[in-house]
């Protein structure tokens, strides 16, 4: 399947959610996986796990994966940013799910 997802500097352009190059195919599939994460921020994939929590504002898990919706987690560094915790789960269809992670969570 072709794709119109373009990467620069490892990274999906035109996602408000940092998507590295490791996430193009089931981008372009829209398959995404059980414990796939997902963070607003590149840092989580370029500093320290510590120094991570300190930069991004919001992940999210995918819990169950089904062809036609997600289940997933949204998580936040708790008030000390040293660890994540729940805030919320939702289920979404895959488009919406996939929308989410093009234009952040509304």
């Amino acid at each position: 399947m072709s794709s119109n997802i373009e990467f620069k500097n490892g990274f999906a352009e035109g996602f408000e959610f940092a998507l590295p190059e490791c996430f193009r195919d089931p981008l372009n599939r829209k398959n995404f996986s059980v414990g796939d994460v997902f963070y607003d921020n590149r840092s989580a994939y370029d500093s320290t796990w510590g120094e991570a929590l300190k930069s991004f504002t919001v992940c999210l898990q995918i819990q169950q994966s089904f062809p036609s919706f997600i289940k997933f987690s949204i998580q936040k560094p708790n008030k000390e940013r040293n660890a994540l915790e729940t805030v919320d789960t939702k289920t979404a269809t895959v488009d919406d799910f996939y929308d989410i992670l093009k234009t952040g969570l509304k």
